[in-house]
């Protein structure tokens, strides 16, 4: 059964590729690209079977030489994301010779390319060895620009540039040299280049495999294209099936309609036959004659519709027989036509995955030690993949470290500043306040010791009551009463109480002295504070702030 598939590309510098490149691959040869000079050698490919350029009558003659016409296309185009040429991929009947294949294509390319003045580059493809044998195919390749007397002009405009319309007039023309071809060679099969849903057709159509699908379809694996097309062929099938029992049934609805008809139009043939024969004759011989004469005309003419009745429904009963035996039979052959093609393609996969397991034991056994020299490739893949996740851990762990020594040594550096600025604090309050208490002669109670941060507070409390106890506290000082007068004595002859004297001190030395009990006092706190504790009260916090 003949297929229809044309599929239509754009080759463009944006997607990377060339047309001196692409043009080498399908005709496999080989083409020296003088823009980037690059060679692309193509000329060990199989599976060729046909090549030609086909060009317009005003074309000069060094366009037929596939080399010079594509670097020519690749120097016309300045722009980095310019387009090349356009590809159309076609499928060939296999059912066709080769023959008669080279001439549909080249029909059809010199009307819808070459008369409208391109230049085209074709290639005809054999299936491949691991493939389907019926997938021949054509690539042609087609210039973009407009021909001037020796070269290429500009771009071509207007109907090319709608690419809905070109696409549309292109995919026809194709379908009408297809069909006309099919008819020339004696085959019924028709092809049609519109969609299932234009056709009114309910049927999906089958998703395309792409290389990669083909080739584990060919090893023997399974591919999500491959599932994907099978269950469409599955539900394709079911509804065929579905849509030939509707038929069946409408049939057999319409022979029943008819059989009840024939029965209807028996029934009352009979019903007049009996009616004829039971009506009186009469007296008068010559009307009897006539009557009798009647009677046996209209028995006759009964009788023979009675039997072409008969007749058809004998043959209607015969096509409903027929019919269930063409269906039954056509059921058949389907089921036995799909379980060969099943066990076809089960043995192409099986024979392929031998003959890939083959070619490996084949190659290890020519190659000495390849198996080990895998098996030790592995290993070290392996070994550096865990070596590098390792290294990259390790690499981690050690700038999570460094962050947590950076932020310890902030909070350090921060805790050491506000110390100082505490002490300078305590230091200036001190300086202020000490030469005022020796005047006064008030003893200054030594310093308590600044709170740890972080210290329990039972702790501090404790340390700072034993700190407290170890100071005595400064004695308030006492009133001077004035002597009561002795009797016999005059007021003014009361002897006067000296004032008691200050405490003889330096009060440089007494702030330098201060302070370094100061600082003992914390150093001992810092031996004897915990660890931090996570959770703090409220209280903690008010003690350390």
């Amino acid at each position: 059964m003949a297929i229809y598939r044309l599929e239509a590309k754009v080759i463009s510098r944006a997607g990377g590729r060339s047309a001196t490149a692409a043009a080498a691959y399908r005709a496999g040869t080989e083409i020296l690209d003088e823009r980037i000079g690059e060679r692309f050698d193509y000329s060990r490919r199989h599976g060729v079977l046909h090549t030609e350029i086909l060009s317009p009558d005003n074309a000069p003659g060094w366009m037929r030489d596939r080399a010079q016409l594509w670097n020519a296309v690749e120097l016309a185009e300045k722009r980095k994301d310019a387009q090349l040429a356009r590809e159309y991929q076609l499928a060939l009947p296999w059912e066709l010779t080769d023959t008669e294949r080279l001439a549909l294509v080249r029909g059809f390319v010199q009307t819808a390319f070459v008369d409208r003045g391109l230049v085209a580059d074709v290639a005809i493809h054999a299936p491949h060895n691991q493939g389907d044998e019926r997938n021949h195919h054509a690539h042609v390749m087609v210039t973009m620009r407009e021909l001037t007397g020796d070269g290429f002009g500009k771009k071509l405009r207007g109907e090319w540039t709608e690419r809905k319309g070109e696409l549309e007039a292109v995919r026809e023309a194709w379908a009408d040299h297809l069909n006309r071809t099919l008819s020339n060679a004696g085959r019924e099969d028709r092809v049609d280049h519109r969609s299932y849903e234009r056709q009114g057709l309910d049927r999906e159509a089958e998703p395309k495999m792409g290389p990669t699908a083909t080739q584990m379809e060919r090893e023997g694996r399974e591919s999500h294209a491959g599932r994907d097309r099978r269950a469409v062929r599955e539900r394709n099938h079911d509804r065929a099936q579905l849509e030939a029992e509707g038929r069946v049934i409408n049939l057999e609805e319409e022979r029943l309609k008819r059989l009840q008809s024939a029965e209807d139009i028996t029934g009352r043939i009979d019903a007049r036959i009996d009616r004829i024969e039971g009506d009186a004759l009469a007296t008068d011989p010559e009307e009897r004659s006539k009557q009798e004469t009647r009677h046996r005309e209209w028995l006759r003419h009964y009788q023979a519709r009675r039997g072409e009745v008969e007749t058809d429904t004998l043959a209607l009963k015969a096509a409903a027989r027929l019919e269930a035996l063409k269906a039954s039979q056509a059921q058949k052959a389907f089921d036995e036509d799909k379980a060969r093609f099943e066990a076809e393609m089960q043995r192409r996969r099986s024979l392929s995955g031998m003959v890939l397991r083959l070619a490996d034991q084949v190659a290890n056994f020519l190659v000495p030690g390849r198996a080990k020299v895998q098996a030790e490739k592995r290993h070290a893949e392996q070994a550096a993949f865990f070596r590098d996740r390792e290294h990259a851990q390790s690499r981690e762990r050690d700038q999570v470290a460094q962050r947590l020594q950076e932020e310890q040594a902030a909070v350090e550096t921060t805790r050491k500043s506000l110390e100082e600025q505490e002490r300078a604090r305590l230091e200036a309050a001190l300086s202020r306040q000490a030469p005022a208490n020796l005047e006064n002669g008030i003893q200054s109670t030594p310093a308590q010791p600044l709170p740890h941060r972080g210290l329990d507070p039972a702790k501090w409390r404790k340390a700072r009551d034993k700190a407290e106890g170890s100071a005595k506290p400064p004695e308030k000082p006492q009133a001077v009463k004035p002597l009561e007068p002795k009797p016999g004595l005059k007021p003014s002859e009361t002897p006067a109480v000296e004032p008691e004297q200050k405490p003889d001190a330096d009060p440089a030395q007494w702030r330098k002295n201060r302070i370094r009990e100061d600082e003992k006092a914390r150093e001992r706190e810092q031996d004897n504070s915990p660890k931090r504790s996570r959770g703090r009260s409220r209280r903690d916090r008010d003690i350390e702030r």
